[in-house]
């Protein structure tokens, strides 16, 4: 007896790996001129913070695509 099916499971690691992402953004967003309200060049520091919470955001990502292919059996690779 499985005590959560599989797409359950798949859902929830999704929204968690989304959800993640967003509450970094909506606690540290303002380091890199997320939402803001003027048009204009980044500075040095912004750039910099952002790539930063790329490579985050895309890890996140990837390990929770690891998971998500564990649970369904089949071997992850990144695209």
């Amino acid at each position: 007896m499985r005590l959560v099916d599989r797409d359950n499971a798949v859902t929830a690691i999704r929204t968690l790996m989304i959800g993640s992402i967003d509450r970094i953004e909506q606690k540290l967003g303002h380091l890199w001129g997320h939402e803001r309200d003027e048009e204009g060049e980044f500075s040095d520091d912004e750039e910099e913070i952002y790539e930063l919470f790329m490579d985050l955001r895309e890890s996140i990502l990837d390990f929770g695509n690891e998971q998500i292919c564990k649970i369904k059996g089949i071997k992850w690779t990144k695209r």
